[in-house]
């Protein structure tokens, strides 16, 4: 599974929306679309604001990478 798909499917499991995951991280729906789809990369900063948010440690395996 790529990091994209982790990031919709906990999205999903915790029951919000694209707009609710955007305030939550200072950001927005479209650029939550865009992670979700591949079309923006996924920085460090944007992974760890998942982390936090969905208390999900192997998201921080992630943060190895460069960019997502």
């Amino acid at each position: 599974m790529k990091p994209k798909d982790y990031f919709k499917n906990l999205r999903e499991a915790h029951g919000l929306t694209q707009k609710q995951l955007g305030e939550k991280i200072n950001s927005n729906a479209a650029h939550i679309s865009d992670y979700e789809t591949g079309q923006r990369s996924i920085s460090k900063e944007v992974a760890k604001k998942f982390t936090a948010i969905f208390s999900f440690f192997a998201l921080t395996g992630f943060l190895n990478n460069a960019t997502l």
